[in-house]
């Protein structure tokens, strides 16, 4: 059985457990009235928090109905290169991702080697000041 069908069958369900996190592009149909989730500067998509192997994730689908948003800020979390929410910019940089860039009103953020990227955010505008050495990572996304 694929992915996506087991995902479709658990949210008829009403379970919220899927075995394994959802890739991009699976199917991902949301009850209608879904809350938002802010998935990019002025972007919002419904979405749905899971658990998977006690990690939370908030997934988002996009107007077809594929996941198109995944991101996690469980303290829990780590990416392949040994990150979690909370590492340093500075520890980031030296997995070989690339100096994060500003999306205005949303976040610093940069592709990690994994695929995974990392947020950071700075000042109440979330990108308000330049990023330091010890700025903090606030959570992880994949977007497509």
């Amino acid at each position: 059985m694929n992915r996506a069908l087991v995902l479709s069958i658990l949210l008829a369900l009403g379970c919220s457990s899927p075995s394994s996190v959802p890739e991009l592009g699976d199917r991902l149909v949301l009850p209608s009235g879904s809350d938002l989730l802010l998935v990019a500067s002025s972007q919002t998509w419904p979405h749905k928090e899971f658990k998977v192997s006690g990690i939370t994730y908030d997934i988002a689908s996009d107007d077809k109905n594929l996941v198109a948003y995944v991101s996690t800020q469980d303290p829990s979390f780590r990416t392949p290169e040994g990150l979690g929410v909370g590492s340093t910019l500075e520890q980031t940089l030296a997995t070989g991702a690339k100096s994060p860039w500003a999306e205005p009103g949303w976040a610093f953020h940069t592709r990690l080697p994994s695929g995974w990227s990392a947020a950071f955010v700075s000042g109440r505008g979330m990108t308000d000041s330049p990023l330091q050495p010890n700025s903090k990572i606030s959570w992880f996304f994949k977007r497509k």
